[in-house]
């Protein structure tokens, strides 16, 4: 198989100084740019594959080649190409119901990382780019499977595992600054008081990653209930700077999810409930930050003799820091449908009501060099959505 993939981005920003001189604004310089971002990426893939009676087996390399131009025409008139070039094997094999695989994979620095600038679109928070940065390389194995399956009870007992390694990650490093200053680098560029300055830099100590989980699912045919089970952990390893040295944050997570259906006549009702605990240190003798994470989602839906269909959910999930860095959150999810067929079901007209308020589609706490740092990006609204479809025979 062979992919080409282009991507363009133009970025222009033009600041003006009016408070000196209205009638003839000057151009700030410092905080003006125009330039485009061009990547262009050729990837050739190859395959083989292997089937016996209990034994499957694929082998699998993709090559290519990575170009990143980044084209400026202010405040200069200049050119900047790097190129990659990745190799990426991958090996997997299934023996009954067990399957064994591994990867590698090679991930570009963005041109935003290599930029030989300071993006300053917010001034209190400058992003400086490395052109030295190299490639990030990882490796992941994974396995699954079978343990158990009785096929009266329903009972089943799966195991999934894995585990990656991550050479060259890239981290960035912060700088607060308590007062203006000028630095040498990016062209004698003065940083305001009170902004902070990220740099991003490769690292000798890879990430190393590992989870596991034994999931068990089982069914009450006569209740018509079904049940499904699985307790999950996970760790990892992942430097990080703190200030001019370099330090090791290290996070584990362990939970357990649940799935319960019931199925009674026409109506379906599913109960999906989680719970996990994570907690999070450096070697740099600084706890960032421990507690639970409680949450889960209510499933309801109705079929009228009729036709029509009433589907309701309800999701929540609720932070309760135990010690570290981190505000206690709640996130809450409603929604409602309401859906008909017509015309021996080649017409389906529905009408959904969505209840976003609450909702934080993102929600982090993490450490930079000098300060916790939560970040929560909510989404704010309510939303009715009127849909007709129409099946044109196949």
């Amino acid at each position: 198989g062979y992919t080409f993939h282009y991507d363009k981005t133009r970025r222009r920003q033009m600041t003006y100084d009016f408070l000196d001189n209205p009638a003839d604004p000057a151009l700030y310089m410092a905080s003006s740019y125009d330039y485009d971002w061009n990547m262009m990426t050729n990837d050739v893939t190859l395959g083989l594959t292997m089937d016996l009676r209990k034994v499957s087996m694929n082998l699998g390399v993709k090559g290519g080649r990575v170009t990143q131009t980044d084209d400026e025409r202010f405040p200069e008139a200049v050119s900047y190409d790097r190129g990659y070039t990745k190799v990426e094997p991958a090996f997997g094999i299934r023996y009954g119901m067990h399957n064994f695989s591994i990867s590698c994979s090679a991930t570009q620095p963005s041109l935003q990382q290599t930029r030989d600038r300071i993006d300053d679109s917010n001034p209190l928070v400058l992003t400086a780019g490395n052109p030295d940065l190299k490639q990030v390389y990882s490796t992941e194995a994974k396995f699954s499977g079978m343990i158990y399956r009785n096929m009266k009870t329903g009972l089943t007992l799966m195991y999934n595992a894995g585990a990656t390694y991550i050479a060259n990650s890239i981290v960035s490093r912060s700088r607060y600054f308590t007062q203006d200053t000028h630095i040498e680098d990016y062209g004698g560029y003065e940083v305001k008081a009170g902004s902070m300055l990220y740099t991003y830099a490769n690292t000798r100590e890879g990430v190393w990653r590992a989870n596991v989980s034994l999931p068990f699912s089982t069914m009450f045919r006569k209740a018509k209930l079904t049940m499904h089970v699985a307790p999950e952990g996970y760790f990892e390893t992942a430097p990080q700077y703190v200030g001019e040295s370099l330090s090791t944050m290290v996070t584990a997570r362990a939970g357990i999810t649940g799935r319960v259906q019931w199925r009674p006549g026409g109506f379906s009702f599913t109960m999906r409930p989680r719970i996990y605990w994570f907690n999070s240190d450096n070697t740099s003798s600084q706890h960032i930050t421990s507690g639970w994470q409680i949450g889960g989602g209510l499933y309801a839906t109705y079929k009228f003799p009729f036709g029509m269909y009433v589907h309701a959910v309800a999701e929540d999930s609720y932070f309760k820091y135990l010690s570290g860095a981190g505000t206690d959150n709640n996130v809450l999810r409603l929604k409602c449908s309401i859906w008909c067929y017509f015309l021996q079901n080649t017409l389906k007209v529905s009408l959904s009501a969505m209840d976003l308020l609450n909702r934080g589609s993102s929600y982090t706490t993490a450490s930079t060099s000098n300060y916790f740092r939560q970040v929560w990006k909510p989404t704010y609204g309510r939303y009715y959505m009127l849909s007709i479809v129409y099946l044109f025979r196949q």
